[in-house]
């Protein structure tokens, strides 16, 4: 992500899970992270929204992270 660049759209991720959504976008001209996410556990279950925002330090270690989830796979 490129710092002062509001342009970019934000990245989505989904499909992790079934009704679960992070997209993560570029908040502001110093480069820091806003992320949203929706999380419900059943079409009929509750749902879950949050938002938080982060700087890019964190990626480096949250795209590893994200990479394991990906990775897992159900014994």
């Amino acid at each position: 992500m490129i710092a002062g660049n509001f342009d970019i759209d934000p990245i989505q991720l989904s499909g992790i899970e079934p009704q679960f959504l992070l997209a993560i976008g570029v908040a502001n001209a110093w480069g820091h992270l806003f992320a949203q996410y929706t999380m419900k556990d059943s079409p009929d279950g509750p749902e879950l929204k949050g938002s938080f925002g982060l700087d890019q330090s964190f990626l480096p270690e949250w795209i590893r992270d994200l990479d394991e989830l990906l990775e897992f796979r159900g014994h």
